[in-house]
Formats: C-alpha cells, sequence, structure tokens
C-alpha cells in the first residue's frame, strides 16, 4: 500500500517539475488503487496541487529557521566558551576587566532569551504546522492518481489561496 503512494508522490513531483510534458499524454499518472480511478474533479487537483505548494512552501521556512536555530546555538555556544575561558582571567580589582565580562554575561543572557522564548516556540509553530499541514496533504491527495487532462487544465489557471500569515 505504502509503495503506490511514494510511486505517485515521485510521479506527481515530476509532472508538476517537467510542466508541460504531461499535457501530451491524456491517462492517468499512476495506475488507480483497486476501487478507485483517477482524480477527475478540478476542486480536488486543485487542492492537492495548492497543498504540494504550500507543503513545498513550508518546508523551505523549516529549513531556514533550522539554520537560525542551529547559528543561534552556535553562538551560545562560543559566548559559553568565552565566558569559561576569561572567567579565571578577570582582574576583580580592575573595572574595566569586571565591566566587560559582565556585558559578555548579558549578551549571553539576552541570546539564550532570544533562543529560548522567542526562537525556539517559533521553530516548534513551524514545525508543526508543516506536519499537519504535510499530514493533511498526504492523507487527501497521495493514495490516488491525477488525470492528467485534466491536471494540465487546472495548472494552467492555478491560482492558490494565500497562507495565513504568523
Amino acid at each position: 500500500m505504502a509503495r503506490p503512494a511514494i510511486l505517485f508522490v515521485a510521479v506527481a513531483l515530476s509532472v508538476l517539475a517537467a510542466g508541460s510534458a504531461a499535457a501530451q499524454s491524456s491517462a492517468p499518472l499512476q495506475t488507480p488503487l483497486p476501487g478507485t480511478g483517477p482524480v477527475t474533479d478540478p476542486a480536488e487537483i486543485r487542492y492537492c496541487l495548492c497543498a504540494h505548494e504550500s507543503v513545498t512552501t513550508l518546508g523551505a521556512e523549516v529549513d531556514a529557521e533550522t539554520q537560525h536555530h542551529q547559528a543561534l546555538q552556535d553562538r551560545l555556544a562560543a559566548l559559553d566558551k568565552q565566558l569559561v575561558d576569561s572567567r579565571g582571567n578577570v582582574d576583580v580589582n580592575q573595572n574595566e576587566q569586571v565591566d566587560a565580562y559582565r556585558r559578555l554575561v548579558e549578551a549571553r543572557e539576552r541570546t539564550m532569551a532570544e533562543f529560548t522564548y522567542d526562537l525556539t516556540p517559533r521553530l516548534q509553530k513551524l514545525v508543526a504546522r508543516y506536519n499537519a499541514q504535510s499530514q493533511a496533504y498526504n492523507a487527501a491527495c497521495t493514495t490516488r492518481s491525477l488525470d492528467a487532462t485534466t491536471l494540465e487544465t487546472v495548472k494552467a489557471a492555478l491560482v492558490c489561496p494565500a497562507e495565513p500569515a504568523n
């Protein structure tokens, strides 16, 4: 059962990437599962194309946010190392050294607050949206083939609803 879904996804993605190459064929994109025929309803096909676009867009956002998350984690690790390295070298009788160390501690605290209270929850929310959208797309769109003729007609006039702002 999983293999036809995987095959369909691969075929559907290649058709989306190939553009007009699929327009030359009126055959379904894959052999339908037993008891089902290809999807011919333009509204269903439009939903699947837009859902695929949404999943792709959210996936790119998750990737970018994950990179930002990792960069901030790396910054925290660098600040931690800098604090450990300089802790033993601060002359408590030198106000400049104490102030520099205090500024370093404050920078680490600001970075940790941003990481903990802003970036991590934002990434978690984005991943949850991506997972929900992927599950909805998979449930509705990856178990049946799409009629190639109707697919091309829908793609030619495809307008997807705008994603809700976060």
